[in-house]
């Protein structure tokens, strides 16, 4: 009886070497778009913030101050008619004699002018008129009347100031002050109209819904004096803001600067400009995050659509690579003449049907057909292959072979294996 070979067991192909390949893919192909992404998300996070710096915050404060300009080109131009107007000189000029001429003079140009108010102010009598009627006397000891004494020295022909009336209910208001002169030249007083603060503020509140972001002005001092943001409230200073404490030392009459500052974890973009007109500062402040908030939902869109793309890359990799291994793996195991299993798959089953003969116990049959000179008579492959599977088929069958396995071992040889056979019902056979 010849001697049991020993069992070998059947090498298994490691994960990462089967999978290799697709665990580089998804490396590379994860680490190149997100790095795509992430580079093009800063690309564009730096080109923004360049753009807000210095185009779109300097573009604002610009337009803002062009729109005052507007708004105060009006009542200038009224105040300059009222300090030249002919009646109102010779008014003064005359003793000031009858107030309600005045009076009505004031209240016509108020409603005229659509202003909040309209005064008059006179140098000898330092009496001072309003639009509705009353008067009053100006003293230099009335912190409240410490204007007209700086116009009345101003060298310029008029200024705009903001200042708190106590006979308007001490409201803020922006009044045109314009020098009054009579037909010598010399200084009469002062008249012109008032702007209430809440016009501005409505003005204030447009500039901030319409550039979606923070304005706010600012005194020589550094308090906020008007304000459209709730953060930013009227009568705080920047020094008490976190992060605009080094914005205050840098305001003066050339002051036109950008610059960043950081709060509350948030980076903040900043534009200041000082307008001579109010003697204030516009600031305007724009939340970086807000500014880049669509491309930041761009990257990740763009990151989702990646690990998608990734994903459906490797499934399809993985797909035919699979299917590329099962042909490959087929060829390498077929006999490419005769399309039976070839001597790699015998070597590789062998082992296996002798582990589960000695589990089982059960007899064990191996027939081996051989043809001398067959390449030299052999007219088709066809015909020795049906000729060695007829022969096959008709021994097996006489026999009652189960399990029947066939192999071509050579290029003149075959192996027929049949289980729970016992060589004494085979031909030719042997027990292994």
């Amino acid at each position: 009886m010849p001697q049991q070979p020993t069992m070998t067991a059947v090498p298994q192909d490691r994960p990462f070497k089967r999978y290799g390949l697709l665990i580089f893919l998804s490396v590379v192909l994860c680490l190149g778009f997100v790095a795509t992404s992430i580079i093009s998300f800063h690309a564009s996070k730096t080109a923004i913030r360049d753009s807000i710096i210095h185009h779109e915050l300097p573009l604002t404060t610009d337009n803002i101050y062009s729109e005052i300009q507007k708004d105060l080109v009006r009542p200038v131009f009224i105040s300059s008619m009222m300090a030249s107007d002919t009646f109102l000189r010779d008014w003064v000029l005359h003793g000031e004699v009858r107030p309600e001429l005045v009076a009505k003079y004031l209240a016509d140009v108020k409603a005229r002018s659509n202003a909040f108010t309209s005064f008059l102010a006179v140098n000898q009598s330092l009496n001072y008129y309003y639009g509705n009627g009353d008067q009053k006397t100006l003293s230099p000891d009335n912190p409240d009347d410490d204007w007209y004494f700086h116009v009345r020295d101003l060298s310029a022909p008029y200024e705009l100031n903001v200042d708190q009336d106590a006979r308007l209910g001490r409201n803020l208001i922006v009044f045109v002050n314009y020098r009054m002169f009579d037909y010598q030249g010399r200084y009469m007083g002062a008249t012109g109209v008032g702007i209430t603060v809440y016009d501005v503020q409505q003005r204030l509140d447009q500039y901030q819904a319409r550039y979606q972001r923070s304005v706010y002005f600012v005194d020589q001092h550094g308090r906020i004096v008007l304000s459209g943001d709730p953060a930013r409230p009227a009568g705080q200073t920047l020094a008490q803001l976190e992060g605009l404490a080094q914005l205050q030392p840098q305001l003066n009459e050339n002051t036109n600067l950008s610059s960043e500052y950081q709060a509350d974890g948030r980076t903040y973009l900043v534009n200041v400009r000082y307008i001579p007109e109010l003697k204030w500062f516009v600031v305007v402040e724009k939340n970086e995050a807000e500014a880049t908030s669509d491309i930041r939902q761009t990257l990740y869109l763009n990151l989702v659509l990646c690990a998608l793309v990734t994903f459906l890359v490797l499934l399809l990799t993985h797909v035919s690579i699979r299917r590329y291994e099962q042909k490959i793996q087929a060829l390498s195991r077929l006999d490419h003449l005769t399309g039976v299993a070839n001597r790699a798959a015998f070597d590789d089953l062998i082992p296996r049907i002798l582990a589960d003969q000695q589990r089982s116990n059960m007899p064990l049959s191996m027939l081996m057909c051989d043809i001398d000179f067959f390449k030299k008579s052999m007219i088709s492959m066809g015909i020795w292959l049906e000729m060695q599977r007829y022969s096959a088929w008709l021994i097996c069958s006489k026999s009652g072979c189960a399990a029947k396995m066939w192999w071509c071992v050579g290029a003149e040889r075959s192996s027929y294996c049949c289980s729970k056979t016992a060589p004494s019902k085979m031909p030719y056979g042997w027990q292994i």
